[in-house]
């Protein structure tokens, strides 16, 4: 009877914690799904205008991930498009370029990519220069041909010493690998905040300065607050797998890891958040402010979480100010190791612990403000109650 109480009580934001995290993901996953990135526009600048050049820009247009749509006899030309958009990157190919390679003086080709953007960036590099890659492995090996070596010598020659590349997790570089992670708990600590422990902190607060707490409505009270926190974190757990299964099965997303991890780091972030929220609550009587003050600092924690940033390039202690500061750097990383990994305990101990410690910090002093802040109330309502009494006495002694 009383889980059903409270599910009435919590209707709203029950509806809300299950679709925020689904609408959310499924959001940033639509608009980033392309797992490959192509028809990335290149530019070229041939100044050699060789067979051999041509050769190279007939197979930088062949390749998917490249459209040549920019032509120029100028370096500067070049490096103009690429700072205006309208290419994200390009070849310059010097004067001399075939018959310096006839010489064997090894010539230079110069790539140019845009940097402002990683991925986009990135995958024309990796383009431009696969390709090159191919064209000069073949071109050594006829050299090596030319100079009377039989065909299965040069090649063995030329392999003597070769390497591969191979990216793990994320061979494709691609976005939603990168925020899908992340904007789960990021999405339920903005409605967890906002829409229900600051509110419902604040509402409290006015009815515990109104009675005692040891008497049994009081007891009831904070038995009401941890049966709504339960419930809203069962809710929210249950929601935020389900999208993650949703999208992995959508889009492929990775979903490995062990589910009791999972929990165990979603349940610590909910204990962290409603820490954050005694906190707050303390001094603010108003959620309007909370909400102001959260537009303005999101941005900040989704930089500074680890994930956008690593936590090692960041400056000083840096990192360890923001371990200590906000809840969400505790989460965001290892919930992106355990699911794109499907890393264990051993990975994922050393954010636990320090999930714990900032619980073992921040929620008794939580617990200490938020108790300070009704004894102030309660206070402030005594004096109210005398001098209004006062002013009562005041009153019929004029009248007398």
């Amino acid at each position: 009877m009383k889980l059903l109480k409270l599910l009435k009580e919590e209707k709203n934001n029950v509806i809300s914690f299950i679709m925020t995290p689904i609408i959310g993901i499924l959001l940033v996953s639509f608009v980033y799904s392309k797992v490959f990135v192509e028809n990335i526009p290149f530019g070229v600048v041939d100044l050699d205008n060789s067979s051999l050049s041509r050769s190279i820009v007939q197979q930088l247009k062949n390749h998917p991930g490249l459209k040549v749509n920019y032509y120029t006899d100028s370096q500067a030309e070049l490096e103009n498009a690429i700072k205006k958009k309208q290419v994200n990157g390009g070849i310059i190919i010097p004067e001399d370029f075939s018959k310096n390679l006839s010489l064997k003086k090894a010539p230079n080709a110069l790539i140019l990519v845009d940097g402002t953007n990683m991925i986009i960036g990135g995958n024309a590099l990796g383009y431009s220069s696969a390709v090159l890659g191919t064209l000069s492995a073949g071109i050594q090996l006829n050299v090596l041909q030319g100079n009377n070596l039989l065909p299965y010598i040069a090649k063995s020659t030329l392999g003597t010493f070769s390497y591969v590349e191979r990216t793990l997790y994320d061979p494709q570089s691609s976005y939603i690998r990168n925020l899908a992670y992340t904007v789960v708990p990021f999405s339920i600590q903005m409605v967890f905040l906002t829409q229900f422990i600051i509110p419902l902190l604040i509402e409290k607060k006015k009815i515990f300065s109104s009675i005692k707490l040891r008497s049994k409505e009081g007891i009831e009270n904070i038995f009401n607050i941890l049966g709504r926190i339960l419930l809203i974190s069962i809710v929210s757990i249950i929601s935020s797998f389900t999208a993650l299964g949703i999208i992995g099965k959508m889009y492929r997303l990775p979903l490995r890891g062990d589910i009791v991890i999972y929990i165990v780091l979603m349940s610590l972030f909910f204990i962290n958040l409603t820490a954050v929220g005694l906190v707050f609550s303390s001094f603010i009587n108003n959620n309007v402010y909370f909400f102001q003050f959260y537009l303005m600092s999101n941005l900040v924690m989704i930089m500074t979480c680890g994930v956008t940033y690593p936590e090692y390039m960041m400056p000083g202690r840096f990192s360890q100010v923001v371990r200590a500061l906000w809840p969400f750097i505790h989460v965001a990383i290892p919930l992106k190791y355990l699911n794109l990994k499907g890393v264990g305990w051993e990975v994922i101990l050393p954010y636990i612990n320090s999930g714990l410690k900032y619980t073992l910090f921040w929620l008794p002093i939580g617990l200490v403000l938020y108790s300070v802040s009704v004894i102030r109330n309660k206070k402030g309502k005594l004096m109210d109650i005398n001098e209004n009494d006062n002013d009562v006495d005041n009153e019929v002694n004029i009248a007398v």
